[in-house]
């Protein structure tokens, strides 16, 4: 009898780990966007085998965004750009575009730099009403904040 307890009781614990292990494994996937949008497009094509005559309604969104430059010659692949400080964006070609949403903080990221490095913004969707086309920035070694500030959509 005693052995039966045993028994269950491993294999409960085991459970449970399993289970725990499973459940911080889901959360961490979540927490990347494209797992996300992997489980929608999934859930989409189920829907469409249970009801293969249900109407889609699409609504385009378009995407509102951020072109940088990055003016001074050289190879400074270093530099990042952060949104809400998550998402990491790099100028490789000297110019990167940032999708941004209402009230994003764009961090433009020099630490360990010791050159003065001057940014523009080189075009922004329609939405963004806070920058200005070529807008320069000066960042040595340190951090540059840009608040973004969309319109209202009802405005247009």
């Amino acid at each position: 009898m005693v052995c039966l307890l045993n028994a269950t009781g491993r294999f409960l614990m085991g459970l449970i780990t399993v289970g725990l292990v499973l459940l911080i494994t889901i959360q961490l996937m979540m927490g990347f966007e494209q797992t996300r949008h992997y489980l929608k497009w999934v859930e989409s094509q189920v829907y469409e085998l249970i009801d293969p005559d249900l109407k889609k309604v699409a609504v385009v969104i378009p995407e509102e965004y951020v072109i940088l430059e990055l003016l001074n010659p050289g190879n400074f692949s270093e530099v990042r750009v952060l949104v809400n400080n998550e998402k990491v964006y790099y100028f490789n070609h000297s110019i990167v575009r940032i999708p941004v949403k209402d009230g994003d903080l764009l961090i433009i990221d020099t630490r360990g730099i010791e050159t003065a490095l001057w940014f523009e913004v080189r075009n922004y969707s329609k939405r963004v009403s806070n920058l200005k086309i070529g807008q320069q920035f000066r960042v040595k070694n340190g951090l540059e904040v840009i608040y973004i500030k969309l319109h209202d959509e009802t405005k247009f």
